[in-house]
């Protein structure tokens, strides 16, 4: 994410199980969230509104960034109460796959205390260098191989050279120290 793509994703849409204040009270929570995260992705949530009254705002107790899938974060209301927030790749959040209507949009979810509650669709498009840094490695006569912790296929939308997705970090630093 941000190094063959532009690092500024677009919220495309957002589904929530709430409606009303409800929703807004949700987004706001992920806005509070996503503001903590350094992850190109959250930035779209992390400009979301929140509609917290002056004093009223929910705080961010924990936050955990779990490297190719997500964040966990622990929100505390005024009111004391807390929930836990998991934010992340579908498979992360429920065991299934991604299922985003094309390859080059990312299907992200919500769940609060356990319970999917929000399903967002988040789009990038390729840096205006990706080509043609791609083409200078062709002319040295370089392989070049994407490692993505995408979906199948991403690359292939993207007109990128072959890929290895569905990889984790450490799975992208695995293949790159046996290259060398």
């Amino acid at each position: 994410t941000g190094t063959l793509t532009e690092d500024r994703f677009a919220l495309v849409d957002i589904e929530t199980t709430a409606t009303g204040a409800e929703r807004a009270k949700l987004l706001g929570w992920l806005s509070l969230v996503q503001v903590r995260s350094q992850h190109p992705i959250a930035k779209p949530f992390a400009e979301l509104p929140r509609p917290f009254a002056p004093g009223q705002a929910p705080r961010v107790r924990s936050f955990v960034t779990v490297p190719g899938c997500g964040v966990i974060a622990e929100l505390v209301e005024a009111d004391g109460t807390a929930h836990t927030i998991r934010i992340g790749t579908p498979v992360w959040i429920t065991g299934l796959p991604d299922s985003a209507p094309e390859p080059l949009h990312q299907r992200i979810l919500v769940a609060v205390d356990g319970h999917v509650v929000a399903k967002a669709i988040v789009a990038e498009k390729l840096r205006e260098s990706t080509p043609q840094a791609l083409a200078h490695f062709t002319r040295l006569g370089l392989p070049v191989e994407v490692l993505t912790g995408d979906r199948t296929g991403r690359a292939e939308a993207l007109r990128l050279p072959p890929a290895r997705s569905g990889l984790l970090p450490t799975d992208k630093q695995a293949v790159v120290e046996a290259a060398k």
